[in-house]
């Protein structure tokens, strides 16, 4: 299940990231796409602008052949597009067949200037130039607002995969959050609050395939009693005992910092690491102490704790986990052997 959730987890982020990276280019495609529209909005009124200037100029008989050839690449790249001037193409309908007349004004404006050059009436192209600018000015008014579309459009889209971005980031959060529940879950025994026997074997073998440990104590125990417990006052009884137990062992490797866990039924397993032998003696001397303060709070004694402890310290450069808790588990029954035979208290 923990690879399970980690494949998940692996193929949950790589979407994040793939729908962050979708949403960053959109933007950006977004953002140039308004900025060439911009400018296109921009060029139109320069048209505009530029051929009142240059009627101006003729009607007073000043030539200006720069000025119309670049009126003249203007007007082609604001309907093609082109890199002289860095204009995009608008494939708006409306304002490509406003373009479109504009080109035609254009030409009948060029020829009413030649014609007012060649000593022809300064009326006709005057005339011509008006047609030209409202023209120019209701292909202006087309041009902003195809842009406006499109931004508004560009939003609506941006807000839209923003926030399905959203939505399946919190679904994926919330699943990856109960997987990590689950996956905690399936490591814990749910009387005790303890790491479970799946638990234990992971760390046992986690320390098997590190092996970095020299001094290394394995603690197993076995409750004493627990089947006359239970006869006596029955299994929820029994249930409180291996709970009050659990619960002293969990403070006790907590406070030691190391790992308990119910290896399975009344049998309970404790590793530490960096802890010789004279360690391993004080430590289970204090987990005498914890137990006896929880037995010092029961009425009666056969809701007091009784166990049998046995301990391992070997290192695990030499040896392997499953020896270990042999031996510790071998010296376990060896002391309650003894406990029974009234050999220890």
């Amino acid at each position: 299940m923990k690879k399970r959730a980690i494949k998940i987890e692996f193929w949950f982020i790589l979407f994040a990231v793939l729908m962050f990276s979708a949403v960053s280019l959109m933007s950006l495609r977004s953002i140039q796409q308004q900025a060439g529209n911009a400018r296109v909005v921009n060029y139109v009124g320069i048209v505009r602008g530029a051929t009142q200037r240059l009627v101006k100029e003729e009607l007073r008989r000043e030539s200006d052949d720069k000025l119309q050839k670049r009126l003249d690449t203007i007007v082609d790249e604001l309907i093609t597009g082109g890199p002289v001037n860095n204009l995009v193409r608008i494939p708006g309908e409306d304002f490509q067949n406003n373009m479109a007349e504009v080109r035609k004004s254009w030409n009948l404006l060029k020829e009413q200037i030649q014609i007012v050059r060649n000593g022809g009436d300064d009326q006709e192209l005057y005339d011509q130039s008006q047609l030209y600018f409202d023209l120019a000015n209701d292909t202006v008014f087309k041009a902003e607002s195809y842009s406006e579309t499109q931004v508004n459009r560009s939003r609506n889209i941006l807000v839209g995969f923003t926030l399905f971005f959203i939505i399946i980031l919190g679904v994926g959060l919330i699943y990856v959050i109960r997987m990590s529940a689950v996956s905690r879950i399936a490591y814990l025994d749910t009387l005790t609050g303890l790491p479970n026997r799946t638990r234990c074997e992971q760390v046992c073998l986690e320390h098997d395939r590190n092996k970095p440990v020299e001094n290394l104590t394995v603690f197993m125990f076995d409750m004493n009693n627990l089947k006359v417990v239970n006869d006596k006052l029955g299994h929820q009884a029994g249930d409180r005992i291996i709970r009050g137990f659990g619960e002293s062992l969990k403070t006790w490797a907590e406070e030691k910092k190391g790992f308990a866990g119910r290896y399975g039924g009344d049998e309970f397993l404790a590793v530490f690491d960096n802890t010789d032998n004279a360690q391993a003696v004080d430590y289970l001397a204090r987990l005498d102490a914890i137990v006896a303060e929880y037995n010092q709070k029961q009425e009666s004694k056969l809701e007091r704790i009784s166990f049998a402890a046995g301990f391992r310290v070997d290192n695990l450069q030499l040896t392997d986990m499953e020896m270990i808790i042999l031996d510790a588990d071998r010296a376990m029954y060896e002391r309650k052997r003894r406990m029974r035979e009234g050999m220890l208290d």
